[in-house]
């Protein structure tokens, strides 16, 4: 808008190389530039199809890299590493529960994320369980049943010292009102649950989390967004306290720094469904740390990141229970 200017700071991701993005939002901001890249606006039109790599079901998450492999996940329970240059498979594994032949398995629809000489997994719709496998060979170091009501897993892992953030939502279901959306944080070396922070937290439950988290450092603090409140009758912001909310809660432990709930409406569809966006913003000479998410309402909103206070929103598109503002949501700076 006229009234401010946004930057934001690429520091976090200076240290990868050109072929390095090594999870969904890149770096803890989700700045999602990568500043080593070698494409450019003069040779994008030169890119050509190098390799292909058949996978058994469909992809629709983003391949990761790092160290010259990529890495990536199909919808028949299926992860993949390869080599960058080449296109050659160096391990593929399947996630399915043994011994069923083939293996039953669940789709994987949220990206992988790459620290610590692990491979971290959401895994997936019709499942909550989150994997860490080796990126040298793909076996699992360990696997953790998350314990919740919801049945699905569709943010993807994000990594910050030490710890494994990811929320979990439903299927599809929106019907049952016991179902709660929550964030886990997991021990990333053991996979062990240090702490869990409830979302549907009210009569009508709900109130997934299916965007991933971003990390603040500067303020150890995490921030993420969440969906609907559950059930016909039910579906009132009054009935889920966190429901159709921007939250930010302390990163080590967990405990809630402040939360702005939307009001949306109760027969509203409107999920704060995409990822959100640390940067910094001047608003009349005054510089904040901020935090920007985007509904599926079709707003993008920027806040305060330190109180939570709303500084502005910007109507980008005709909102839609389908459509708006989700996934990787970003802007210019």
């Amino acid at each position: 808008s006229s009234s401010s200017s946004t930057t934001a700071s690429s520091s976090s991701s200076s240290n990868l190389t050109a072929d390095d993005w090594p999870s969904f939002t890149l770096d803890t901001q989700d700045s999602r530039y990568q500043a080593n890249s070698t494409i450019t606006s003069s040779n994008v039109g030169k890119i050509t199809q190098k390799w292909l790599i058949p996978t058994q079901q469909e992809v629709t998450s983003q391949p990761v890299t790092l160290a010259g492999n990529v890495y990536f996940a199909d919808w028949g329970g299926n992860v993949y590493s390869a080599s960058i240059s080449t296109g050659k498979l160096n391990w593929e594994v399947n996630l399915g529960s043994p011994p069923t032949n083939p293996p039953t398995s669940t789709p994987i629809s949220s990206t992988l994320a790459l620290a610590n000489g692990m491979v971290y997994v959401g895994d997936g719709i019709g499942e909550t369980t989150v994997f860490a496998l080796s990126q040298t060979d793909g076996h699992a170091i360990w696997a953790t049943k998350l314990n919740t009501t919801m049945d699905a897993i569709y943010a993807s892992p994000t990594i910050y010292k030490g710890l494994l953030y990811i929320g979990v939502s439903s299927a599809g279901d929106e019907s049952v009102t016991s179902w709660d959306g929550a964030v886990f944080a997991l021990d990333a070396s053991t996979g062990s649950v240090l702490w869990t922070f409830t979302t549907g937290i009210g009569s009508a439950g709900g109130a997934g989390v299916w965007s991933t988290a971003v990390i603040d450092p500067s303020l150890n603090s995490i921030y993420f967004g969440t969906g609907n409140p559950f059930g016909i009758g039910n579906g009132s912001i009054s009935s889920t306290l966190y429901s159709y909310s921007i939250i930010s809660l302390d990163a080590t432990t967990g405990h809630l720094n402040w939360y702005r709930q939307i009001p949306l409406g109760s027969e509203d569809d409107f999920d704060f469904g995409s990822t959100p966006n640390l940067f910094s913003v001047t608003i009349n000479s005054t510089t904040y740390n901020a935090v920007g998410l985007g509904n599926k309402n079709g707003v993008y909103y920027i806040l305060d990141a330190t109180y939570g206070n709303l500084l502005e929103s910007v109507q980008i598109g005709t909102g839609s229970d389908l459509g708006g503002i989700i996934g990787a949501a970003g802007f210019t700076y």
